[in-house]
């Protein structure tokens, strides 16, 4: 993550430079994105840039957190909107990366920036903490009383799930947004499938 002397920059200066970073990472895959032409469309000097990150991956961190958080506070709305219904809370989540996959620009950035993190031990080292704070949220906002069994355990693995198939779902849609419809179809169809060995009261027909 950045350095003290980046946060301690010029709201004008850090906007610059991230989006400097945000216009290299909509051009290529994160494994080829150049500080050259990261610090020429800052204009800043390349001795700056090593003061306020690390490497190349810490500023890719940094930018991944800023799409964690957009997804973090998507998922804490959804839950309070569907009050606390974890199945339509994770389909609205989708709702929104489809709406938001919806601008070109968006779509790429996300792609290059989440579709390399494996090519990155510590960037999916980092993806894979913030994996645990959403589960966690999502367990946190999750009404019990519409479950069937509503123990630490399960509900853990069942947000472990549906985060998964989430994930799964809003990279394939990222990759090419013209699938979002196929993709939420069977999206829907899985949440349907789990829902009914878990949703409380549900008697198969």
């Amino acid at each position: 993550m950045p350095k003290e002397t980046f946060y301690n920059l010029p709201t004008d200066k850090k906007k610059r430079i991230l989006d400097a970073a945000s216009e290299e990472i909509v051009r290529v895959p994160a494994s080829e994105m150049s500080i050259n032409k990261i610090i020429q469309r800052a204009d800043i000097s390349r001795g700056s840039f090593y003061q306020y990150f690390d490497d190349k991956h810490d500023l890719i961190q940094y930018m991944l957190s800023d799409y964690i958080n957009v997804l973090k506070d998507g998922i804490r709305d959804s839950l309070q909107v569907c009050k606390g219904d974890i199945f339509a809370a994770v389909s609205r989540v989708l709702d929104g990366v489809i709406v938001l996959g919806g601008d070109e620009r968006n779509q790429q950035g996300m792609k290059n920036i989440i579709g390399e993190a494996d090519k990155n031990e510590c960037t999916l080292d980092f993806i894979l903490n913030l994996q645990n704070e959403i589960v966690e949220i999502l367990v946190k906002g999750t009404d019990r009383t519409l479950l069937k069994n509503d123990e630490d355990g399960e509900l853990i693995l069942l947000a472990r799930l549906l985060f998964l198939l989430l994930k799964n779902a809003a990279a394939e849609c990222l990759h090419d947004i013209s699938h979002a419809d196929r993709v939420r179809a069977e999206f829907l169809g899985q949440l349907e499938m789990i829902k009914r060995g878990t949703e409380k009261g549900k008697i198969d027909v």
